[in-house]
């Protein structure tokens, strides 16, 4: 129990501390299908990824310690911002 309390504690920590140095302009919220989808859009300042990729994203408004993960779903080449 100890062992998997440490785990989940270093990983909020890393979570916290990578969030005050990578954070990112949100530019567009829409809900999709009948709102079961929610699509974020988000300027690709200093971001890249691959195919299959996902990030975690925390939301203040909803809570501090809550990581919320989403699919990326855009291609590299798309513009200046990734959904």
């Amino acid at each position: 129990i100890i062992y998997g309390t440490f785990i989940i504690v270093i990983d909020v920590v890393l979570r916290i501390f990578d969030n005050q140095f990578r954070t990112c302009k949100i530019t567009n919220i829409k809900m999709l299908d009948y709102d079961r989808v929610m699509k974020i859009e988000f300027e690709k300042k200093n971001f890249s990824y691959r195919a299959g990729q996902y990030v975690f994203i925390r939301f203040p408004d909803l809570g501090y310690f809550e990581f919320h993960p989403f699919s990326l779903s855009s291609y590299p080449g798309s513009g200046k911002t990734c959904s």
